[in-house]
């Protein structure tokens, strides 16, 4: 109990100096100094690794006012070395860490607990990056933390993970793999866009919204499985995808956001599930492989060039719910040699019609 009270009182007396100096404008560099984390600014492998040595990570660092110790390193395009030394694991106040344009990182470990979020821009452009350990602190991957990280082959996501911001991983052009925690809800805007080695990705069931060009131009994706818990998948999700050969769609997604598969070249086949309500305008354009697809009773709508350059396609039957379709929603599907229209339909681009090529038009009774 004495042990804990003189902890206690050391602390409070360590707290009552910091705020002192603090009052009497002292600078960064003089708070942390002064405490704990004083040993960082001597550190040979920590002056070794910045440019300007001491000088240059004392501008670096800033300080937790309450503690007097590091919170903060603002590294970008100054460190140069290839990775952080092991002993950033006693910086156990540290917050924030940004290595922006770090050309010769190499690796990340050993980052201490109190990291709970890797910021905007954190890795932005550390081109040489090729593996990171994040501690099971993290929560959230911010806006472009690891954008343009080429050399990132594989990356694991703590369990505590919730959130991937928007471009989190945007041109990890060597990034293969990477597994998605049960605790991730959403994917943002841009998350892998142009990941070109990205094969496979298994998202877990706790995801509900797959951003707008979440994976646009992932190239190598050859299939993908959407858990139940998908209700949207927004506009671009999956523009490029020119591998993706199959994808499977639960009864949760409601919508299918515009130009979401344009262009997927390998698509040959998908099944919509009954809860769809809506093709949007260039959601399968330029499928060229898309041979056959069924659409629900429930599809109220067909947007514009919704089939647009689908030259495989040989056959499409149109449900009695749907009421409008869009201009040029079936031009240039060259194997396409009739289709009915229900009598639901009341809004057609109908001369748009005579761009498929096709040898008849019936109206059903």
């Amino acid at each position: 109990m004495e042990l804990i009270e003189s902890c206690g009182r050391e602390r409070e007396l360590r707290r009552e100096a910091v705020r002192s100096m603090v009052a009497a404008g002292a600078t960064d560099v003089e708070l942390i100094g002064a405490f704990e984390d004083a040993w960082i600014l001597e550190d040979p492998e920590w002056l070794a690794g910045m440019e300007g040595g001491r000088d240059g990570l004392g501008r670096a660092l800033t300080a937790d006012k309450e503690e007097g110790r590091v919170g903060g390193l603002e590294l970008s395009v100054k460190w140069k070395g290839e990775a952080l030394p092991a002993s950033v694991a006693r910086l156990t106040a540290l917050r924030e860490l940004t290595m922006r344009d770090c050309k010769s990182l190499k690796s990340v470990a050993n980052l201490p607990a109190s990291i709970t979020q890797i910021g905007g821009y954190a890795f932005f452009r550390c081109d040489s990056l090729a593996s990171i350990t994040l501690p099971a602190s993290v929560t959230q991957i911010g806006e472009r933390a690891f954008q343009g990280c080429t050399s990132l082959a594989s990356i694991t996501l703590p369990a505590s993970v919730t959130q991937i911001g928007e471009r989190a991983f945007h041109g990890c052009t060597s990034l293969a793999s990477i597994t998605l925690p049960a605790s991730v809800t959403q994917i943002g805007v841009n998350a892998f866009h142009g990941c070109t080695s990205l094969a496979s990705i298994t998202l877990p069931a706790s995801v509900t919204q797959i951003g707008a060009h979440a994976f646009h131009g992932c190239t190598s994706l050859a299939s993908i499985t959407l858990p139940e818990s998908v209700t949207q998948i927004d506009a671009h999700a999956f523009h490029g995808c020119t591998s993706l050969a199959s994808i499977t769609l639960p009864e949760s997604v409601t919508q299918i956001g515009d130009q979401s598969f344009h262009g997927c070249t390998s698509l040959a086949s998908i099944t919509l599930p009954a809860s769809v309500t809506q093709i949007g305008d260039q959601t399968f354009r330029d499928c060229t492989s898309l041979a056959s697809i069924t659409l629900p009773a429930s599809v109220t709508q067909i947007g514009d060039q919704a089939f647009r350059d689908c030259a495989s396609l040989a056959s499409i039957t149109i449900p009695a719910s749907v009421t409008q379709i869009g201009g040029g929603a079936f031009s240039f599907c060259t194997s396409l040699a009739s289709i009915t229209i229900p009598e639901s339909v009341t809004q057609i681009a109908e001369w748009r019609l005579f761009r498929l090529h096709l040898a008849r038009v019936d109206h059903a009774p």
